[in-house]
């Protein structure tokens, strides 16, 4: 995700037949939600005897439903007419990629209408100079639904936008100029609130207070090092613990709480805390064939990652049930003596193996945290 796709940017709109592409600036998902966070007033209508709030992909249906029924804009008459409060008449059709089409005046020279544009009248109260039928269209579209357009104040609801892996990103090219106006205090209506200018739409454009950023994290991740460091200090940073207490004990007494627990001690031995297993992957399991289901799709190969081709370090933290081992044969390899010693020097090198998983038993995963006598050196 770039800054196109987070605060807005200039994208292809929907074609329309015998048109070269048309661009449009179009808001991102940081945009839509600041908007929704100030948003000063409501839109519904009624739909099937119920009030549902009006939406753009809404009003994207409803524009397309009342643009089916207009006639094709290369016939003569049209029986959908409307008049400005000047008394400027204008006739509906529709062109082939279904989006209304206006003539008016003696030529009726066609003009699309198209739904965004619509939209941007409806929601964003941006109606062109040059298309002043714009809400009159919308008025007809809307017409016998019951339309209400009311005052509300979501200033005091928190709006919360969690960005998932947010170190993945290239965050100064994502958030660019406005990196600053998230800070709390410069924040609309705050102490020392900062306004920007947006480049594509030219509008001015800040972030309300009852805003909250939400950034989760991989501590294993490399990358968390590498965090630039004007996101660090624009964000409190809390370190989320697996929640041991929150997994169950299974029939056939399996407690995934100390088998989570104990695998996750030895990690932190082998590397670091950074490294330990959160307890989402065990949250869901109810039964044995859950829990192999867990190791063989997800436990395992995390170990793997972690242990590069280091298969001992793997059964140092789960077991010999679930790593095995075993010498090479003496007469492995062919006669070849060069006098080099290198035809005897892996006559001692383990080869690892990883167990079926879908073989084990109870016993398996409960040898994982069962205490064991020191093991001799």
């Amino acid at each position: 995700m770039g800054y196109e796709d987070f605060i807005e940017g200039i994208k292809p709109l929907k074609p329309e037949d015998g048109k070269p592409p048309q661009y449009d600036v179009v808001d991102g998902i940081f945009k839509k939600i600041c908007k929704e966070a100030t948003k000063q007033q409501s839109q519904t209508i009624e739909v099937d005897g119920s009030e549902v709030n009006l939406t753009k992909d809404l009003f994207a249906d409803i524009y397309s439903s009342f643009a089916e029924q207009l006639p094709d804009a290369n016939e003569e008459n049209s029986d959908y007419s409307l008049k400005t409060k000047e008394g400027y008449t204008f006739y509906l059709f529709k062109n082939s990629a279904n989006s209304i089409v206006v003539k008016a005046g003696t030529q009726k020279t066609p003009r699309s209408v198209s739904c965004n544009e619509l939209t941007k009248v409806l929601f964003d109260n941006k109606t062109p100079n040059y298309k002043p039928y714009s809400s009159f269209i919308i008025d007809e579209i809307l017409k016998g639904k019951n339309y209400k357009k009311e005052s509300i104040d979501n200033s005091n609801k928190p709006f919360v936008l969690i960005i998932d892996e947010i170190n993945r990103g290239n965050i100064a090219q994502i958030f660019g100029e406005l990196i600053t106006l998230i800070e709390d205090d410069k924040r609309l209506g705050m102490k020392n609130a900062i306004s920007a200018t947006l480049p594509y739409s030219q509008d001015s454009f800040s972030v309300p207070p009852n805003l909250y950023l939400i950034g989760t994290m991989n501590t294993a991740d490399r990358s968390v090092e590498a965090l630039d460091t004007a996101l660090r200090r624009r964000f409190a940073f809390k370190h989320m613990k697996p929640e041991y207490d929150k997994l169950k004990t299974l029939d056939g007494g399996i407690d995934l709480n100390q088998m989570l627990k104990t695998i996750n001690q030895r990690l932190e031995v082998l590397l670091d805390a950074d490294h330990t297993i959160g307890h989402a992957w065990l949250w869901e399991v109810s039964d044995l064939a859950d829990l192999k289901r867990a190791f063989k799709d997800k436990i395992l190969p995390l170990l793997q990652e972690f242990f590069y081709n280091d298969y001992e370090k793997i059964g140092l933290v789960l077991g010999e049930g679930f790593v095995h081992w075993k010498k090479v044969e003496s007469n492995l390899f062919a006669k070849f003596n060069t006098n080099s010693g290198l035809n005897t020097e892996y006559n001692e090198k383990l080869i690892f193996s990883l167990a079926n998983i879908d073989a084990l038993d109870a016993g398996a995963f409960i040898s994982i945290y069962t205490k064991v006598e020191k093991q001799a050196e």
